[in-house]
């Protein structure tokens, strides 16, 4: 896990948008190798380079994390239970896919989600774990843990158990943690006293606040969990192209450290040269205010009246007040940073169009917009193969621990789970398709209404071809279709 977890931490810095984190992940010439080519984040924090609180980190990695969990759940999903629909429902399958809608609801399942997929943007994955705490809510939960939280262990490409850990208190040198384990049958708690570095010695469970009520053993032989565990694991992107051997997932942007690093480069540099720039005033010394021996001089701007000055007249000409202005290039490094932010968001799969970018700055119609953002729609799609399984997954956990722990009485089903389509035309595009289709005789009534509401079930579409013919006076076949 050492080389994955370095890797993670890397990722996490630029995610973070912390200053200080990058210089923690990027030692600086102190402690690596002397080299020319080293990044901005790894020079010495000296006085012939930048200095530290000087140096602008433009926060790329967070924007590409978040609006990519903004295209994924951004709308609502659209979870149902196949059984519990058709001509002849199952009448469990609908008890089991109201009380899934409750549980959606109840516990904010859809904020968790975007938090878990900014989660696993940033850092190459993440963790959907149902569980329950009796004492905050009288429902199953939704948790998300991050990818530097856990130990996984595999089997194949599959999650065959995992150790979570978090920090519960830290006293000095001392350091306590809860560890949870998820392997099949059981879930394991313990607490362990130790260090930065160690994880110490168990403790009892109930020393601590954080940990105290919680069994050892939670035994789950009997749920009959699918897969044995209720942990799931949900990568970003596969593959993970500097950890081949792991079935784990890659951020948004693996890969693209040189290209940010360049991006805070200049954006460091343009704030020098706005610092750099500022107006200066240039007084001969006669107009300075003597503040007395070792206290420097100072120039108010806000006298009105000076007094006589004894001046050379040799020397009249350079008696006045000069303004000197400085040459701030914003054009060109305004093109170079949006040259460099365009790079990389494409480079992580994503449109410049969906982070507000509209190339030349010309009005665009809602299908232009739809052609410009296919590279971020192919991504999405990509990302909702991943989700959806483990989606469906989490949500069966979430009604096992319903049944189970709350004694729901619901018999947990699995749903299917429909993302919104992000390509779907704009109506004024539909309508338009509708009226050519009119013209030229070349659909049914039906045809054009799933085309107009392709979300609609057949009842739903009967209802509404009945309400059009009754309005056009369309006369109904009698015989039913009879020869």
């Amino acid at each position: 896990m050492a080389k994955l977890l370095r890797d993670i931490e890397e990722a996490d810095a630029w995610w973070s948008g912390d200053p200080d984190k990058l210089t923690d992940v990027y030692p600086t010439a102190a402690t690596r190798e002397q080299r020319p080519g080293r990044r901005f984040w790894e020079r010495p924090n000296d006085t012939t380079s930048v200095r530290p609180a000087e140096r602008v980190h433009a926060p790329v990695a967070s924007d590409i994390a978040a609006t990519g969990a903004d295209l994924l759940f951004g709308a609502d999903l659209e979870v149902q239970i196949p059984e519990a629909h058709g001509d002849h429902p199952d009448q469990a399958a609908v008890d089991a896919e109201n009380r899934l809608a409750e549980l959606w609801d109840q516990a904010a399942i859809s904020n968790t989600l975007l938090e878990a997929a900014e989660v696993a943007g940033g850092l190459g994955g993440v963790y959907l774990v149902p569980t329950w705490d009796r004492e905050v809510a009288g429902h199953p939960l939704l948790n998300v843990v991050h990818a530097d939280r856990a130990v996984p262990e595999w089997r194949g490409d599959r999650l065959h158990a995992v150790t979570f850990w978090h920090v519960v208190q830290v006293e000095g040198l001392n350091v306590w943690r809860h560890l949870e384990r998820h392997e099949p049958g059981a879930i394991l708690h313990g607490l362990y006293a130790g260090s930065r570095t160690h994880l110490g010695v168990p403790m009892n469970l109930q020393k601590h606040p954080a940990t105290k009520g919680l069994p050892e053993v939670v035994p789950t032989t009997s749920w009959q969990v699918p897969g044995g565990i209720l942990a799931r694991y949900v990568p970003n992107v596969k593959p993970n192209r500097r950890h081949r051997g792991l079935p784990v997932g890659r951020s948004d942007t693996q890969g693209l450290e040189s290209l940010m690093d360049s991006l805070d480069l200049t954006m460091t540099s343009w704030a020098r040269d706005i610092r750099l720039g500022q107006r200066r005033i240039i007084v001969p010394n006669e107009f300075l205010r003597r503040s007395g021996r070792g206290s420097g001089a100072s120039f108010d701007v806000d006298q009105e009246v000076f007094s006589p000055l004894d001046i050379d007249p040799g020397n009249m000409e350079k008696a006045g007040i000069t303004l000197v202005d400085f040459s701030i290039r914003a054009d060109e490094h305004a093109a170079t940073a949006t040259d460099l932010f365009q790079r990389i968001v494409s480079s992580a799969g994503y449109s410049p169009q969906s982070f507000g970018m509209q190339g030349d700055g010309a009005a665009i119609t809602a299908t232009e917009v739809n052609a410009h953002e296919s590279r971020s729609g192919r991504t999405t799609a990509r990302k909702q193969r991943y989700w959806g399984p483990e989606l469906a997954a989490a949500a069966v956990g979430l009604l096992i621990v319903d049944r189970e722990v709350f004694s729901s009485g619901v018999a947990p089903w699995r749903p299917t789970v429909g993302f919104p389509d992000r390509d779907q035309a704009d109506e004024a595009t539909v309508a338009q398709t509708l009226g050519l289709i009119e013209m030229a005789r070349a659909a049914s009534i039906e045809t054009k209404v799933r085309m107009l509401h392709p979300e609609w079930e057949q009842p739903q579409v009967d209802a509404e071809v009945a309400l059009i013919k009754a309005e056009q006076g369309v006369a109904v076949d009698p015989t039913g279709g009879f020869p």
